[in-house]
């Protein structure tokens, strides 16, 4: 039975796919026709003209109110007797009424046989039916150009629209196969390497035939690489980052313990005096970063394996996790939230360790991640629910030493902790939920709203800590381990404004979600979010930033619903026993 399910599963999929090619290619070859259409609509564009004259300084001069007076500076260009060289806009038109430029087609004109004054004519690219040339006519009297042959294309986007549609319904089919008839279940490792194995062999693909198109969305790429540490080193480099004015005081926002960390690597340069530039392309920076990304890539990945069960599947497992889109961006940023994850990993270790010396390890390291980013902090609740208070003393005293003490290193000591806060209230308004790259419910309901209204916001908010009020609260109900350490986990990265290489921090949790002995199978939807979460596949429109943010979203409400569940279940289940016995109490005093 299950053979025979699982053929008809595959066979529908062959056909599925069989279909899509062949309309594709018949649609292909129908568009290759060449077909006549004429040019109109002609327009004399002004951004392009005062770009060919070097013209672009006088928009100021026809600037009202923060406005561009286009029919003003139009009258100047044509009135200017020094220009003589203009650029005119057109459209294609056509006279067929069903091929031509659609949501399926792209159209590409032949611009080889125009009159004399149209020269470097072009389109505007992508199948677009718009174009500009240049001329030296001021106005184009003509209200068509006819006989232009023009071809058409299956536009990419389609393409790649269908290609996706056809391995999200592999991926369902095969979801549809795990849950209902195969034992999947009892091997989600093996299921997890499959879709990760899947996303990624598309993901590269599609980066080497896109040639940087949008699966480089994957990272915050351009000349912004790496900035997150080279940056420091310039503010560091005096000894003074809370007053240095580099990028503005703004930006130097960390507990003093990031740059007490990063302050060795500022001593092979003057970083005070360099660009930003300057420090990219410097040999001695670059080996700095790869000597701090080795590090930080070495220590988190040597302790997710120590969590990690040991198996067939548990080096490609640590493989596919690193080529996630949360590592890439945070190796792309080069920023210390890498660091922070792997002191979470590592607390979670030895935390529960028979060991003295590996607890403390632990408690320092869950020190180390509160002063580098302050939310890890939270995860001292999993001191507290085990009435551990001797841990959470000594927990406390270094997690606050660490906080406060590397101040003395730097200029002014003490005296930076008001400066510390001003940077911080200056950050909080150049960095609000419009900024890219971050979790969080505000930064998602502006995404989808646009809406970034204090109200709106300030309500937003108000419920993300309400929920992360109640999360915390229900942490101390929930059996299942790797769902208490998912949990405390993912409300470290849903306040607001938390960057979305600070993800890393429930990595932890899905390795224990791996690594568990008995699965149900429900868990599948589990291995799907996660899959999601991890992906570096990018989809049009949608960048890996707002699905990690949506998916963490729903990770978060399905466990916290699960414990609401359950702990009032539970505490239903303690009312009927207590009334029971008050019951049969009452029957027997009665019956005396």
């Amino acid at each position: 039975m299950i053979s025979k399910n699982k053929k008809l599963f595959l066979k529908i999929y062959i056909l599925f796919v069989i279909i899509i090619s062949v309309a594709l290619i018949v649609l292909q070859i129908l568009g290759s026709k060449k077909r006549i259409g004429y040019l109109t609509e002609f327009n004399l564009n002004i951004d392009r003209t005062l770009e060919l004259n070097n013209l672009n300084d006088i928009r100021k001069d026809f600037t009202v109110d923060g406005k561009l007076d286009e029919e003003s500076i139009k009258n100047y260009l044509l009135t200017n007797e020094n220009i003589t060289n203009y650029v005119h806009h057109f459209r294609i038109r056509y006279y067929d009424k069903v091929f031509r430029n659609s949501d399926i087609y792209g159209v590409y004109p032949d611009l080889s046989n125009l009159p004399d004054y149209m020269e470097n004519a072009e389109m505007d690219g992508d199948g677009s039916p718009y174009g500009n040339f240049i001329s030296d006519k001021k106005t184009i009297e003509e209200d068509r150009i006819d006989n232009i042959n023009y071809t058409l294309k299956v536009k990419t986007i389609l393409i790649y629209s269908l290609f996706y549609t056809c391995i999200c319904v592999l991926i369902i089919i095969y979801c549809i196969y795990l849950y209902f008839y195969s034992k999947g279940h009892k091997n989600l490792r093996l299921s997890f390497c499959i879709l990760m194995s899947l996303f990624f062999i598309i993901f590269f693909i599609l980066l080497i035939i896109q040639k940087g198109g949008y699966q480089l969305n994957v990272v915050l790429n351009g000349w912004d690489l790496f900035a997150d540490f080279y940056n420091i080193l310039r503010y560091i480099a005096e000894r003074n980052p809370y007053f240095n004015e580099i990028n503005g005081v703004a930006e130097k926002i960390y507990f003093p313990i990031a740059y007490l960390i990063l302050y060795p690597f500022s001593l092979f340069r003057d970083y005070s005096n360099m660009s930003l530039y300057e420090v990219q392309t410097d040999a001695i920076s670059n080996l700095s970063l790869v000597i701090f990304i080795s590090f930080e890539i070495l220590l988190f990945f040597i302790y997710l394996n120590k969590m990690n069960k040991q198996d067939k599947y548990s080096n490609l497992i640590i493989i596919l996790i690193f080529f996630s889109s949360i590592i890439l961006v945070s190796i792309e940023r080069a920023n210390l939230a890498f660091l922070t994850s792997s002191f979470v990993v590592i607390f979670i270790i030895y935390y529960k360790s028979d060991n003295k010396i590996e607890r403390l390890i632990g408690l320092i390291a869950l020190g180390l991640a509160s002063a580098l980013k302050i939310y890890p902090v939270l995860l001292g609740f999993l001191l507290l629910q085990e009435r551990r208070y001797k841990d959470i003393l000594i927990g406390s005293l270094i997690t606050l030493s660490l906080i406060f003490l590397p101040f003395l290193f730097f200029e002014n000591g003490f005296n930076n902790i008001p400066q510390l806060i001003g940077n911080l209230k200056l950050w909080k308004v150049n960095c609000n939920v419009t900024s890219g790259g971050r979790f969080g419910l505000s930064h998602l309901f502006y995404v989808f709203t646009r809406n970034s209204s204090d109200i709106f916001v300030n309500m937003i908010n108000l419920i993300t800590y309400l929920l992360i009020l109640i999360s915390i609260v229900y942490s101390f109900f929930i059996e299942e381990y790797w769902k208490k350490i998912l949990l405390l986990t993912l409300i470290t990265i849903q306040f607001p404004l938390t960057g979305y290489y600070c993800g890393g921090n429930i990595f932890p949790a899905i390795i224990l979600f791996l690594s568990k002995e008995d699965y149900i199978k429900t868990d599948i939807s589990y291995l799907i979010l996660f899959s999601l979460y991890l992906m570096p596949l990018q989809i049009p429109s949608v960048s890996s930033f707002i699905i990690g943010s949506v998916v963490s979203i729903i990770l978060w409400l399905m466990i916290l619903i699960e414990a609401i569940t359950k702990h009032t279940q539970t505490l239903k289940n303690k009312l009927t026993d207590y009334t029971k016995d008050f019951n049969n109490l009452k029957n027997d005093i009665i019956g005396l």
